[in-house]
């Protein structure tokens, strides 16, 4: 069952992911909601997005309530819940009333509902109100509305952890897998269903490629993970790469602040290593072919520089094999910078900060392994299940067991279910490996 491979894992931050709107991942949710507490387990609610609404915000097709069980710990704006404080004029007796800094003087935190118990206030108001912390002291139906962005939901499910939460589950943002990240969670469930399909004869086809393409993402080797670590050849590279995304935007965003490095470590028996340059800019769709040039000609002087970059080191020294570097990348990784690597003949390895930063689309991603480079990350949680939903409300809907089989035959060795026809498939165990070993199974090792 589902719960069973969640409680396994150990992991106390999930995010249930999905594809597209309405593909399932709401009953996801709310099934592990449902199952957590029969086990015992405390659990804390947040959204990435907005979820628990009557009718969905683009298509006005019903949507499943959001049910939060009696001690249950909610982060949602105040507007969703009623009466937060007491005297609730200003809100018409629905929602936290406006004071300075939120509620006014000894009501801030007191409800004068008895289904919430609000515990604290969470950052500045948002345009549908103001982030709090809650516990329900009985059943009740929510609507879910994220306290902001990525480092909002990220402080949010701290908060609860904090507050006594044993499992958080993280509803993520719509057709995004940026709730995924590994600030925000430890493990995902992605959401897979017809209503994802593109339109066409060959909608299938792109769901399945889709679907597997995002798996494969996940199963990507995460260099962090201490069994990867503890493999590699080259500690030092190790050591750049963890000092690298350490201080990189992926942690600690600022602007201007490091995107790119690019490093060759000739010294196949574990020796010092060398970075060879490190870049600062906004973004790396404009540094593609400097990135490219570098990691090619690693021993090279750089190409001259646009106003605003500033070049942090250069110690090249001998010249190096193009299978040496290592060009680790803490912005996007898009389709130019992977597409620029093929043709200069690269077969180092490209390191993301995590799989959500994997903007480059799965045919320049394949052409670059194809011709000998390696694909990983620094960090990612696990991709843990695959739920599966063969009914469109606004197109195709597909025979549950073939589409079902279709699914879970895309993502093997993630284990696949429908939780609604009760189907499941075992799937296999996907173990973490060295990018730089031999292997011939996933991305990394075509």
């Amino acid at each position: 069952m589902l719960w069973q491979q969640v409680d396994r894992s150990g992991i106390r931050r999930l995010a249930v992911v999905g594809l597209a709107k309405n593909v399932g991942k709401t009953v996801a949710f709310n099934t592990l909601v449902r199952q957590a507490v029969r086990h015992g387990r405390r659990v804390g609610l947040v959204s990435a997005g907005r979820d628990g609404e009557d009718r969905d915000a683009v298509f006005s097709w019903p949507k499943p309530a959001v049910p939060v069980p009696a001690g249950a710990l909610v982060v949602t704006v105040d507007s969703r819940l009623q009466g937060a404080c007491g005297g609730g004029d200003a809100w018409g007796g629905k929602g936290i009333r406006r004071g300075e800094g939120g509620c006014a003087g000894e009501d801030r935190y007191r409800s004068a509902d008895p289904a919430w118990e609000i515990l604290a206030g969470l950052g500045h108001a948002t345009v549908l109100g103001a982030p709090v912390l809650a516990r329900a002291r009985r059943q009740i139906a929510v609507e879910l509305v994220a306290p902001g962005g990525r480092q909002a939901v990220a402080s949010a499910v701290q908060a609860m952890l904090q507050a006594g939460a044993q499992l958080v589950l993280v509803d993520g943002a719509v057709n995004r897998v940026a709730s995924a990240h590994p600030e925000v969670a430890d493990g995902v469930v992605l959401a897979v269903g017809a209503a994802a399909a593109p339109a066409g004869e060959g909608g299938l086809a792109g769901l399945l490629e889709a679907a597997a393409w995002q798996a494969e993402l996940f199963r990507l080797p995460a260099l962090s993970a201490p069994e990867v670590v503890a493999g590699r050849k080259t500690p030092a590279e190790t050591e750049h790469l963890r000092r690298f995304f350490g201080t990189s935007p992926l942690f600690s965003p600022q602007p201007g602040g490091t995107v790119a490095a690019c490093w060759v470590f000739p010294d196949e028996a574990g020796g010092a290593g060398k970075m060879v340059r490190e870049w600062r800019a906004p973004t790396t769709f404009d540094l593609a072919e400097e990135l490219a040039d570098a990691a090619a000609h690693a021993s090279v002087p750089a190409p001259a520089q646009p106003p605003g970059w500033r070049r942090i080191t250069d110690t090249a020294g001998g010249r190096c094999s193009r299978q040496d570097v290592t060009l680790a990348v803490s912005g996007a990784v898009h389709d130019g910078l992977v597409q620029a690597l093929a043709r200069r003949g690269v077969r180092g390895l490209l390191v993301a900060a995590d799989p959500s930063r994997i903007l480059a689309s799965p045919v320049a991603c394949r052409r670059f392994v194809a011709q000998g480079g390696r694909l990983a990350v620094w960090k990612r949680p696990s991709l843990l299940a695959v739920t599966v939903n063969p009914f469109n409300p606004g197109g195709r809907s597909f025979p549950a067991g073939f589409f079902f089989e279709a699914v879970a035959r895309a993502v093997r060795p993630v284990p696949a279910f429908d939780l609604v026809a009760d189907l499941v498939s075992a799937g296999g165990t996907g173990q973490d490996r060295d990018p730089s070993a031999p292997g011939d199974e996933g991305l990394a090792w075509a």
